[in-house]
């Protein structure tokens, strides 16, 4: 009987999740499979091909750096929303939106 590598691939976000029950089993095709992936509850989700990079990538730095400000925007827009107005918050959101127009290739939008 030959053994058959498994794709053990997890469920989109499964690092976010409780490692119990039958949505943290990872996929039980073959390593090579195409199309959707099965877990052993049956569940399925697409085969979403993720690209491998080094960690000393500038690009995936960059993007991490971008993804951090614009979470720590929409926390301030957030707290715009539930009624905080004050002017200390919005010369921050006024701060991290040059900053994220400069990191898209506006440099301009520091001056102001």
């Amino acid at each position: 009987m030959s053994q058959t590598t498994l794709c053990s691939a997890h469920l989109p976000g499964f690092s976010r999740r409780r490692p119990i029950g039958p949505t943290s089993t990872p996929c039980t095709l073959p390593a090579d499979h195409r199309g959707e992936h099965i877990g052993r509850a049956g569940e399925r989700w697409p085969n979403v091909a993720v690209p491998v990079r080094s960690l000393n990538d500038p690009d995936l730095d960059f993007l991490m750096e971008f993804r951090a400000l614009s979470r720590r925007l929409d926390a301030l827009y957030a707290s715009q929303a539930a009624g905080n107005d004050s002017v200390l918050l919005r010369d921050r959101a006024r701060r991290l939106e040059a900053l994220l127009s400069a990191m898209q290739g506006f440099p301009e939008a520091m001056a102001s």
